[in-house]
């Protein structure tokens, strides 16, 4: 997953198997926007005048200009709606909000999380409690005497 950013470093969308910068990119404009991966992804980075080149050079220019007369509106749609999510998110609270610090978040009283020290000594504690389950009670009704 991919998190855009506004310039002040905001996360206002996390979108997952997208391409990012196509409205920005043939509208020959500057990005709006930043994106920061969450784990890892695949970057491809091309610049405008390779791409004009590659178009020259395997005769796409004239498609390509039909291409930006055609979609013209749909692309300045969806840069009005980014820039219009990102205007949005200048009121304070929405900034309150998005900015808040990830790293703390207050567990309500008796939730175990996964990764905490609790639930780790929990695991082995059951484990070992299984384990000794596990081999006694085969011992114990193998060996138990009869007249019991």
């Amino acid at each position: 997953s991919v998190d855009l950013l506004t310039s002040q470093g905001v996360k206002f969308k996390t979108v997952s198997y997208c391409t990012l910068g196509e409205p920005s990119f043939f509208l020959f404009e500057p990005q709006i926007c930043s994106a920061k991966a969450a784990d890892s992804c695949e970057v491809f980075q091309l610049r405008m005048a390779t791409f004009l080149n590659g178009l020259d050079d395997y005769q796409l220019s004239s498609q390509f200009r039909e291409y930006l007369a055609a979609h013209h509106s749909s692309l300045q749609e969806a840069k009005a709606s980014i820039e219009n999510t990102i205007t949005n998110l200048s009121s304070s609270k929405m900034v309150k909000f998005f900015d808040a610090n990830d790293d703390v978040v207050k567990v309500p009283k008796g939730v175990i999380l996964p990764d905490s020290n609790f639930r780790v000594v929990w695991d082995i504690t059951l484990f070992l409690g299984l384990l000794y389950l596990i081999t006694s009670i085969p011992l114990q009704i193998s060996f138990a005497s009869i007249g019991m």
